[in-house]
């Protein structure tokens, strides 16, 4: 007599197909314990199957003995925090000084500068250690600090100042810095004002601070000392891991050093790349960037150029580099007219699954995604639609899910979405309702407000065709608020107006991994944490932060923070020009309030929100264009 077949007795490679299929973690948990048999398979294998299936484009543990389910529940709680903009934020800054004798009231004593210096940011997640290193670079000193993955601990900070080890403010203010580790051990790449590049040890034991190479210019010459400051300092530093090797932006050349093959404590460039050479008119162009696009090719971003987005090979022989796309004839190509442009910042998008996809952000506002294969001079263009001419000067990638744009002008995050297939939405494990999500996104309540869709490209409709209060799977039908949910126009892109109080850019960007819940800003003369998470699980113990000797942390549990949310709807453009996508004529504007405020009043439920607690209705926000300043009343 045959058995009757079941779930459980369906072989391990089905099962795991069935996993690929679930949406949501909790009903992998629920497979997971329908029986014994199961639950031993979806902890070994079938938790490593969700990751996979649901976070593709991300970078996560490669080892077969990594604990998965924890790995899985960070993933979806990440992506929970960032799509209803649960953020916490810190602010480290140098403690007032007290004033010298013979310093007016506001003024930075004698040997300090009358400029606030550029902070630099960098992290790495230690392997040996499973510990976050973060560097930053603030004048003429350099801090560490180490913290446990998790974030729940303050963390452990070391700093080398720079008056120690012979540099003078201005002149000796890093400029670039890179975490990186090499045979288990944690060290940093520092360049500096002066054009002095460093690598030291940045473990934390005795060795912390200790030179362990020091990268050399050029035998010729690389610049004229009396040249001008900008020409003279380090504009990037970057790492390769597999193949040992060190790109160092400064002036016009980009110089690449091999540390595997000396142990040498100075290092002489291998090869270089003089971006004037190649400039119509000989004109000096500034490298700004570069990043490695797997082992063998590197792209660098250059300021004031014809051809300000270059790449190439790495050859025994050398280092030729070209613009990045060609017309049929051999001519570089770009639908943008601008005769001369700037790349500021540039990141590879996809990770080591992917060496041919890089982001890049240009002087005219827009982020142009280009895939090295193609002969186009982008392949998807994003602008911010409520200033789509303020450009970016640091970026930070999340796999093929969303990017983060630092300001150039003001100390501003932007928030994009690339939208490309999103193979997983944290609200499909919500109940079900008849109900719209609230708040309505920018162009739903633009859409409203007109009386008709002005963009349909980017505007879908907002109305299933078919409400209904419950999700129907057997005929694919959801209910109004999955329906709507997943509509792109829901999931609005946004901006983040981070100090009230600083003027300058965002400097840089930086995080430890894709499974790090902070990310790191470097503004003029702080640096900024913002840590993802939801109001409900932030307490006074996890919001805490430790400062580094002779700064002040603020921020978190100590007072609220001052950033201000304001959603610009889709921004990927969807047309050629300059433009390519309708300006925003009207925004809303949210308050974050972690630790609650009785200023602003929480508009919509908590529960159908799809905000989170922290984010409160501001009020209504009118612009006269895109280049015009918005103002704001209580609604």
């Amino acid at each position: 007599m045959e058995t009757a077949a079941n779930l459980g007795s369906l072989p391990d490679h089905l099962l795991l197909d069935v996993v690929e299929y679930l949406d949501t973690a909790r009903d992998v948990a629920h497979l997971g314990s329908s029986s014994r048999r199961t639950y031993n398979l979806i902890h070994h294998d079938g938790w490593k199957t969700f990751v996979r299936t649901r976070f593709p484009s991300l970078t996560v543990p490669s080892s077969d003995s990594a604990r998965w389910a924890p790995v899985a529940d960070r993933l979806t709680y990440l992506d929970r925090s960032w799509e209803k903009r649960g953020f916490m934020f810190s602010y480290f800054q140098e403690a007032t000084q007290k004033r010298e004798r013979g310093c007016r009231h506001g003024q930075r004593p004698r040997h300090g500068q009358s400029v606030k210096f550029q902070s630099v940011v960098d992290a790495q997640l230690a392997s040996s250690t499973q510990d976050e290193m973060l560097a930053c670079g603030a004048g003429e000193d350099l801090f560490v600090r180490w913290r446990a993955t998790d974030g729940k601990s303050p963390g452990t900070w070391r700093s080398l100042l720079g008056r120690e080890t012979g540099y003078a403010a201005g002149t000796g203010d890093v400029t670039a810095v890179s975490a990186i580790e090499r045979d288990g051990r944690p060290e940093a790449i520092v360049g500096r004002a002066n054009g002095d590049v460093q690598l030291l040890s940045a473990a934390d034991d005795d060795s912390f601070g200790r030179p362990v190479k020091r990268l050399l210019p050029l035998d010729h010459g690389e610049v004229n000392p009396r040249s001008s400051p900008g020409q003279l300092a380090v504009t990037w530093t970057e790492w390769q891991p597999q193949t040992q090797m060190i790109a160092r932006c400064r002036s016009s050349l980009l110089a690449l050093y091999n540390l595997s093959s000396q142990d040498e404590g100075e290092l002489k460039p291998m090869v270089y790349y003089n971006a004037s050479k190649d400039e119509r008119g000989g004109d000096a162009s500034l490298v700004l960037c570069a990043k490695f696009m797997g082992s063998d090719a590197i792209a660098c971003g250059i300021g004031g150029s014809s051809e300000p987005l270059r790449w190439g090979r790495i050859r025994p022989t050398g280092l030729e580099l070209s613009p990045a796309t060609y017309c049929d004839d051999g001519t570089a190509y770009d639908a943008f007219t601008a005769p001369r442009g700037t790349v500021r910042a540039m990141e590879p998008v996809g990770g080591a699954k992917n060496q041919n996809l890089l982001l890049s952000a240009w002087d005219d506002g827009s982020y142009r995604l280009l895939d090295m294969r193609t002969p186009s001079s982008h392949d998807a263009v994003y602008r911010d639609r409520f200033q789509p001419y303020h450009a970016g000067s640091s970026l930070l990638v999340y796999g093929t899910e969303r990017f983060v744009a630092g300001g150039n002008r003001e100390p501003v995050l932007r928030l994009f979405d690339f939208r490309f297939p999103k193979p997983y939405f944290h609200f499909n494990a919500l109940p079900c309702s008849d109900q719209s999500p609230g708040p309505e996104p920018p162009e739903v309540a633009q859409a409203r407000s007109d009386g008709r869709q002005r963009n349909r490209s980017a505007l879908p409709a907002q109305e299933p065709p078919w409400p209904s209060g419950r999700c129907d799977f057997a005929s694919a039908g959801l209910c109004s608020w999955h329906a709507q949910s997943r509509r792109p126009s829901w999931r609005p892109d946004a901006t983040m107006y981070l100090s009230a109080d600083n003027r300058g850019p965002v400097f840089s960007l930086a995080k430890a991994s894709d499974l790090s819940g902070s990310l790191y800003c470097g503004l003029r003369g702080q640096v900024v944490e913002a840590t993802l998470a939801l109001a409900g699980d932030v307490t006074q113990e996890t919001a805490r932060r430790t400062a580094p000797p002779g700064w002040t942390a603020t921020g978190g549990e100590r007072a609220p923070s001052d950033v201000t949310i304001m959603e610009t709807g889709i921004s990927r453009c969807h047309s050629e020009g300059w433009v390519g996508t309708d300006p925003m004529a009207s925004v809303a504007l949210y308050n974050h309030r972690l630790f609650g405020s009785r200023e602003f009043a929480l508009r919509d439920a908590p529960e159908r929100s799809r905000l989170d607690a922290s984010v409160r209705k501001r009020g209504e926000s009118l612009v006269d264009g895109p280049r015009g300043r918005f103002r704001t009343y209580a609604g």
